[in-house]
């Protein structure tokens, strides 16, 4: 069983941290906060494939990859914003 999700590419750690203390029975509360208050933060910029490709390249310096139809890039200008508001 597993899941997709975007957010392991950008917070693997923390995503992980949840794993292993829900596997142990453990808290994982405040890692679980810092996940949400990422994704919320994020939520805004669609669509959201393009925001994380654009994420990846920005954080992790991975290529600048395109989208394809029916989805759309973000704009320069909202990339900048975006970037000014979420940077990881």
């Amino acid at each position: 069983s597993g899941c997709i999700t975007g957010m392991a590419n950008l917070h693997s750690p923390a995503l992980r941290k949840i794993w292993d203390c829900y596997q142990k029975g453990e808290d994982a509360s405040s890692e679980q906060v810092f996940v949400n208050a990422k994704r919320t933060g994020i939520d805004p910029y669609r669509p959201f494939p393009a925001t994380i490709k654009k994420l990846l390249h920005a954080v992790h310096n991975l290529p600048d990859w395109s989208v394809r139809p029916p989805l759309t890039h973000l704009s320069t200008s909202t990339t900048e914003r975006m970037l000014q508001e979420v940077m990881v």
